[in-house]
């Protein structure tokens, strides 16, 4: 565990963001994910529930005025400078539209999963989600007035097989999230709202789709009897309206989401069916990619339009909204398959990325990106330096103690590129050894771009990124063993001594800078593209556009959603003092904008409508 310090005296500026780059966190994130990937295939979690799959009915919590409020979140719980003003928003009591009416917090806050970075455990959670949200608050305790929240988990979640998730919002139902409710019985959830809709979340866990005992629990919720098991009480009816909760924008994929011919996934069998049965399905969210993006269907029936959300700005890193693979025109396809080898599998309703222009009619026109693409571009003009970053995300050393700010900074990426090229000075007698360097340096490049759409981009870039790195390597090695330090290389090679190993720290400090720079200015090249939108965005860790989900439920049934969002988040905090005589960790919020700094400035980036559809 990092060298975390808990409570009012660790501020949210001094909670830094994760160093996506610092090999360590590397490390435990591929430890972690392959342990829990080794767990769900022998033994999924997801399958040891039992009992009836029962809905939470929400539909008596109307205002006065007929109206239901809820709230979506994602991808919190990394940076606190973020996270803090996330939550601060998200919790107020009321959020202003711009036009002079208030859009009052939520019944329900909907947490679309990755709650905190680098991965799942009490540290992290206690550390990045807790203490955030609960300083936020406007006043300790339980919630007043009933609030409720319910919660997926994204891949981050499962880095601990959903523990700790499980120990907040699974059978839990005591306050312990900032004071609300969180009556969820399973890692996925059915809830009734007003008016006849509903909102249904998904658990992939690590496998990209449902297991068995959850695709069927949610059958028997659209009514579907199967094996003879007792049905909820609660069943969705012909033209109920459907929000689909996803762990992952499975849409921003290639069409049919790599599912195999003749065997589609059980989430694309789910949503056929659900559809089959008179149940429109008007918005499918999840997070996971930390921006805001929504996109619509071409229906010119405001009743039957449909929207694909994407919203992962909680308070993670930013992801570009420009980027190639996300941005590519999205269609839906219904797949009616009369050679597959039983009736289930025949029907299935897909979604996805295609290459080509796509025909208008099943095509997903963008309407909103935060933020814009152009502003997204420009952003990515700071990586080619932010793998020089300290652990505090910034190039200025005074920003916290030197030696953890190198040790959990992505500055430690370019120090183990020169110590590979300190290596490959040191080991130059020995072939083997030196080509192993050069291969782990190649097997790096490679391993970047792999996800990467196109050959181009997945094996040419990092064949020059290769290249160069190589080239560098040569070029410093020679360069230090022209300065003539250690004498002619017999010599070297049969006693290496002081004047050796000065070159090998000679090369260890040209390889940081050098070989620093030249990743930095690929994922500079490859970002400018709109190549890489994980991969080269990530050291960025832009703290910047964040936002959230608000919706209105109207006394008609028809949907009203504003995307709040922050262009800005403040970056100092101070303790709250407004009542002296309070503890520091007593007063609420704890911190506030520090003397001199600019308070989060809110606005509505993106307002939309989804009209009531009646029944076919």
């Amino acid at each position: 565990m990092p060298q975390y310090r808990f409570g009012a005296g660790e501020p949210p500026h001094q909670r830094w963001p994760v160093a996506w780059y610092n090999p360590a966190v590397l490390l435990q994130s591929a430890r972690e994910l392959v342990s829990s990937a080794d767990v769900i295939r022998n033994a999924d979690p997801r399958e040891l529930w039992t009992g009836v799959f029962e809905a939470e009915d929400h539909t008596a919590e109307v205002g006065p005025d007929g109206e239901f409020w809820f709230d979506f979140l994602s991808d919190t719980g990394d940076g606190g400078n973020a996270t803090y003003t996330v939550a601060r928003a998200v919790q107020a009591e009321a959020m202003d539209d711009g036009e002079g009416e208030l859009c009052p917090r939520g019944r329900i806050l909907f947490l679309g999963g990755d709650l905190s970075y680098p991965g799942a455990s009490a540290y992290e959670y206690q550390y990045r989600f807790l203490e955030m949200f609960e300083g936020a608050r406007a006043a300790s305790g339980s919630d007043t007035a009933g609030r409720s929240s319910y919660a997926i988990a994204q891949n981050h979640d499962w880095f601990d097989s959903l523990s700790t998730l499980k120990r907040y919002f699974v059978d839990r139902d005591n306050g312990e999230i900032f004071g609300l409710r969180t009556p969820q019985k399973r890692s996925y959830f059915a809830t009734r709202l007003p008016q006849g809709w509903w909102v249904l979340g998904f658990d992939f866990a690590l496998t990209g789709d449902l297991d068995r005992g959850q695709y069927e629990a949610f059958r028997r919720l659209a009514g579907d009897k199967i094996n003879g098991a007792a049905n909820p009480n609660h069943l969705m009816a012909p033209g109920d309206q459907l929000i689909l909760i996803y762990p992952e924008p499975y849409w921003t994929r290639p069409l049919g989401d790599g599912a195999p011919e003749g065997y589609p996934k059980r989430y694309q069998r789910l949503e056929a069916i659900l559809e089959a049965k008179g149940l429109h399905i008007r918005m499918r969210i999840a997070g996971d990619v930390h921006h805001y993006c929504r996109e619509a269907s071409a229906s010119p029936d405001p009743t039957a339009a449909d929207l694909l959300v994407t919203c992962g700005a909680g308070g993670a890193f930013l992801h570009p909204t420009h980027a190639v693979s996300l941005s590519q025109p999205k269609v839906r396809r219904a797949l009616h398959d009369p050679s597959a080898i039983s009736p289930e599998l025949g029907q299935a309703t897909f979604f996805g990325t295609v290459p080509s222009e796509p025909d208008a009619a099943s095509a997903y026109a963008a309407q909103c990106r935060y933020p814009a693409p152009d502003v997204s571009r420009a952003l990515g003009r700071q990586i080619w330096w932010s793998l020089f970053k300290f652990a505090w995300n910034s190039l200025d050393p005074r920003g916290g103690p030197l030696l953890r700010g190198v040790g959990q900074g992505n500055l430690m990426f370019p120090l183990s590129l020169g110590l590979a090229y300190a290596a490959a000075f040191w080991l130059a007698c020995s072939d083997g050894a030196r080509l192993a360097v050069w291969a782990a340096i190649v097997a790096m490049c490679f391993s970047l771009a792999k996800d990467e759409p196109g050959k181009l981009a997945r094996w040419g870039s990092p064949a020059i990124h290769a290249a160069l790195q190589l080239g560098a390597i040569w070029w410093v090695t020679q360069f230090v063993s022209d300065l003539g330090w250690h004498g002619s290389a017999a010599r070297v090679c049969a006693a290496p001594g002081v004047s050796h190993l000065l070159g090998a720290l000679a090369c260890a400090v040209l390889g940081t800078v050098v070989g620093g720079l030249i990743a930095g200015v690929y994922f500079w090249a490859m970002a400018r593209c709109g190549l890489m939108w994980n991969n080269a965005y990530s050291p960025l860790a832009c703290e910047d556009y964040k936002g959230f989900l608000r919706f209105r439920l109207d006394a008609k049934g028809d949907l009203t959603g504003y995307f709040f969002g922050c262009d800005e988040v403040p970056k100092q905090w101070a303790l709250n003092r407004a009542n002296p005589g309070d503890l520091p960790g007593q007063a609420r919020p704890v911190w506030v904008e520090a003397a001199g700094t600019q308070p989060a400035r809110w606005k509505v980036v993106d307002r939309f409508t989804l009209r009531r559809q009646s029944s076919r």
